[in-house]
């Protein structure tokens, strides 16, 4: 918990950026096509996130492990 604590401002801020950064044309596009929100999340914004996101997720994981002194100070 602490961890997602102090992690949540940069995964917060990348994927803010990430999704300002999906083009409005392919959402408009689906809609011409008669796609439903699901549907574009399921294929525009979800593959978009994850594939910058990844990497960030990945690091974060390990950072876990650089923190037991945290860990061990809030839980003895």
């Amino acid at each position: 918990m602490m961890q997602g604590w102090l992690g949540f401002p940069y995964i917060y801020v990348l994927t803010l950026g990430i999704l300002q950064s999906i083009p409005n044309d392919l959402y408009e596009a689906a809609y011409i096509d008669g796609a439903n929100a699901w549907q574009k999340f399921r294929n525009i914004t979800f593959p978009m996130i994850l594939a910058v996101a990844a990497p960030t997720l990945i690091s974060q994981y390990t950072f876990n492990f650089n923190n037991f002194s945290i860990m061990y100070l809030f839980n003895g």
